[in-house]
């Protein structure tokens, strides 16, 4: 971690000072250095791997917190529970990013001045489907600002921070396996158990490949077909 640290720092220097004296044809030798201490072990699962989703009696946890609780926060729950969503992909969304298609409220999740996406392929339109989501939007689309929720939450580390909090308050015991990222999923679990498609599913949830495609639904599908997967 100290090797990792120090190397950061050292690219971030070489970084600032090329581009704060605009030299052209010097390159950031530290840019591409990798030591020995940082490979990844094969073995070793990825952290997105190491995540579990929450059992039933987390989710018991989870809703009855959010049922004392008004508020941002629950309203951020409430949504990312309703679509599997990445925490910042909602938490950046703005007002004009929730549409309607057919008979669907959707998210547009796109990038925008708030926040980038993972990958281009995260482009997409995702279907709102429970109530209490639909009437979360509705609640924060009253706000005075052009976004859903307010700039402290368009960053990254604030909005995991503010998710474990109230994860761990509903009783959830602390672990590193159960965070944030485990409402996600959360919900990708339970499309599988469900017998949705594994490329729907990938779709949905911004795993789908770039393209025009994307653009249409998810990854291609239908509002429609979308929505009743996340049904």
């Amino acid at each position: 971690e100290t090797i990792r640290r120090r190397l950061n720092s050292i690219r971030a220097l070489w970084s600032f000072t090329i581009d704060r004296n605009e030299i052209d044809d010097l390159r950031n030798p530290w840019a591409k250095i990798k030591h020995a201490a940082l490979k990844r072990d094969p073995l070793k699962p990825k952290a997105s791997q190491r995540v579990l989703p929450f059992r039933f009696e987390h989710w018991e946890m989870i809703d009855r917190w959010c049922s004392e609780n008004p508020g941002s926060t629950r309203d951020l729950i409430v949504l990312l529970k309703s679509t599997g969503c990445r925490p910042l992909e909602i938490a950046g969304l703005q007002k004009v990013d929730v549409q309607t298609r057919g008979n669907h409220k959707v998210l547009n999740i796109r990038p925008n001045s708030n926040r980038r996406l993972k990958t281009e392929g995260s482009e997409r339109f995702v279907p709102v489907v429970t109530l209490e989501a639909i009437e979360a939007l509705d609640r924060l689309a009253l706000a005075d600002r052009e976004s859903l929720f307010r700039r402290a939450l368009h960053n990254t580390n604030n909005t995991s921070q503010l998710l474990n909090k109230a994860i761990r308050a509903a009783g959830v015991p602390k672990s590193r396996r159960l965070v944030a990222y485990s409402i996600r999923h959360s919900v990708i679990e339970a499309m599988r158990r469900n017998q949705v498609r594994e490329g729907l599913i990938s779709a949905i949830v911004g795993h789908s490949e770039s393209g025009i495609t994307a653009r249409y639904g998810a990854g291609g599908y239908e509002t429609s077909v979308t929505a009743e997967a996340l049904e």
